[in-house]
């Protein structure tokens, strides 16, 4: 795995089961909103795999002319950024920004996420742990398929 290659220690979580066939760009940003959590290493997505979440968050925020109960369409890279931000500023009022680790969020084709993760794991004088929260589609980078998936990696 090209991640290890690099020296990260990679943690994989594919248990969970998505709650449409189309719902990968939402339960994405879910789950990128939740690792921009300070808490991230230990952080609980399991939310991102209820239907009702997924489909309210959707029908609310974005204009897509769907009503409650309405299964979630594919959605754009532009809907699926607007949605990570829907749901980091949801969180944020329970947990207030103390509880935000600072991450750097991307949506990324999921080739161009290795050049960036080159670029950070290169050694840096005097730099700041940091961590990246990235929401990446295979589709966009010319594989067969359309699927949205986050890669969290911090950088100690």
């Amino acid at each position: 795995m090209h991640l290890r290659r690099l020296g990260f220690r990679v943690e994989l979580d594919d248990s969970m089961v998505q709650p449409t066939d189309e719902a990968c760009g939402a339960v994405s940003a879910l789950a990128a909103a939740r690792l921009s959590e300070s808490d991230w290493r230990t952080a609980d997505v399991s939310l991102a795999a209820h239907p009702n979440i997924i489909s309210s968050a959707v029908v609310s925020w974005l204009d897509l002319g769907l009503r409650a109960g309405d299964a979630c369409p594919r959605l754009s890279s532009a809907q699926t950024e607007s949605l990570f931000w829907f749901f980091l500023a949801v969180r944020t009022p329970s947990r207030g920004w103390d509880g935000w680790n600072g991450a750097s969020f991307s949506v990324l084709p999921f080739d161009k996420l290795w050049t960036l993760v080159e670029d950070d794991s290169r050694p840096m004088d005097d730099a700041d742990p940091f961590v990246r929260v990235c929401v990446c589609n295979t589709e966009v980078s010319g594989m067969q398929g359309s699927h949205w998936f986050v890669v969290a990696y911090g950088i100690d």
